[in-house]
């Protein structure tokens, strides 16, 4: 797709005749530099998008990882001080361990396919993230949500993966948008 968009607009710049190339009424009226220079910056744009998510996907599965091992570490040794933020040992604590572990091993399966990312695995495994996260808030107990720390850092984390999935929509379209969607 970049080499397409580079080689569109190469043809596109060769089009534009340069002052004075063909008769003399070029010389009075040539064409805008503005025509150039836009094609190159839609071209330079397109690619500075797709580094800009490319760059931002791995910025967000690469925390997912570098938070979630050390907290599993934690909440696998059962320490007071993870006792202290997520609870006593118990059947929900130990699912939530489930799923911390099932993001840690997408985001890092996601990350060593990187010659061929898929923006639409990303999206999704974000996307659920993203959901779970700005829902603590109001699954957790009266009065405690804001202050726990989890909650915090869970909403930050959610700040980074929506800018993630924004910016992979805006390049690439709905990810969400189902591949055997017939179109109209």
């Amino acid at each position: 797709m970049k080499q397409t968009n580079t080689t569109t607009a190469a043809a596109d710049v060769d089009d534009v005749d340069a002052p004075g190339e063909h008769d003399e009424e070029s010389k009075e009226h040539p064409p805008p530099a503005a025509a150039t220079s836009t094609k190159t910056t839609i071209t330079t744009t397109s690619t500075n998008k797709s580094t800009k998510v490319k760059t931002l996907m791995i910025i967000s599965l690469s925390l997912n990882i570098l938070v979630l091992i050390p907290i599993c570490g934690l909440l696998i040794a059962n320490v007071d001080r993870i006792q202290n933020i997520y609870g006593p040992l118990t059947e929900a604590r130990g699912i939530l361990l489930s799923i911390y572990m099932g993001i840690a091993i997408g985001s890092a399966v996601l990350l060593l396919g990187w010659n061929h990312p898929d923006k639409r695995q990303v999206a999704f495994l974000l996307f659920l993230q993203i959901v779970y996260k700005i829902t603590t808030p109001f699954t957790t107990p009266p009065g405690t949500g804001i202050r726990n720390p989890v909650v915090i850092s869970n909403l930050a984390i959610s700040v980074l993966h929506g800018i993630t999935v924004g910016f992979i929509w805006a390049e690439s379209g709905n990810p969400f948008r189902s591949v055997y969607h017939k179109r109209g």
